[in-house]
């Protein structure tokens, strides 16, 4: 695994993220902007610790982390996921190898489980941050 995107919860730190959300990682600019024209939440408004900060113990993560409503995500991934399923070009395949992977259907995979993991964050009133990890 390369350079990815965690949903962390707060309840659940120390667990990570078992899910490698590359793909998103790698078009977090094109999404964010997309997210823009769609009238939703960036998904790097959900960001905790500003990359400056590096490397952190858990312990110091619980400390400085910005912590999120989960339920102002549901409408982000649910609103990405939806407009990339009906509009496929709305995104760029980055130059990145991703193997023998349809890009499109990995990147709406991730999508899908960052909605599943916001849904239930929510639903348990469990405050999240999203984690650039590398």
């Amino acid at each position: 695994m390369g350079s990815t995107i965690w949903l962390l919860s707060e309840s659940k730190l120390e667990e990570g993220d078992s899910w490698d959300h590359s793909a998103m990682y790698e078009t977090l600019d094109q999404l964010d902007q997309l997210c823009a024209s769609l009238g939703v939440p960036s998904i790097s408004s959900f960001v905790g610790i500003p990359d400056k900060d590096g490397n952190l113990t858990w312990k110091a993560v619980r400390k400085k982390t910005r912590w999120f409503d989960a339920s102002a995500a549901v409408q982000t991934f649910e609103t990405l996921r939806s407009h990339i399923f009906k509009n496929p070009e709305a995104v760029s395949v980055p130059r990145k190898n991703f193997g023998n992977t349809n890009f499109r259907e990995l990147l709406l995979e991730e999508l899908e489980d960052c909605l599943n993991k916001v849904t239930k964050f929510a639903e348990e009133g469990d405050p999240f941050h999203v984690s650039f990890v590398s």
